[in-house]
């Protein structure tokens, strides 16, 4: 017995678009995400080498000041 074919492509490529359609937002968060994410650790390493070399600088500046006055 032949059986009639039904169309599961049509309903399954409309699904897949779909899917599709809304993963897209999904992945522009994501991508949004992480690059605020990598930014932020960006701007924290900045301002952490800045209170670093701002810091040794204050020491050697202090103890130039000392050894010049001593």
């Amino acid at each position: 017995m032949i059986f009639p074919l039904p169309k599961p492509n049509l309903t399954l490529s409309l699904y897949s678009h779909a899917a599709h359609l809304t993963l897209i937002p999904i992945h522009l968060c994501i991508l949004l995400h992480v690059q605020v994410q990598i930014i932020t650790i960006i701007l924290a390493v900045l301002v952490v080498t800045v209170i670093f070399t701002v810091t040794i600088l204050a020491r050697m500046a202090s103890a130039a000041v000392a050894s010049f006055h001593c």
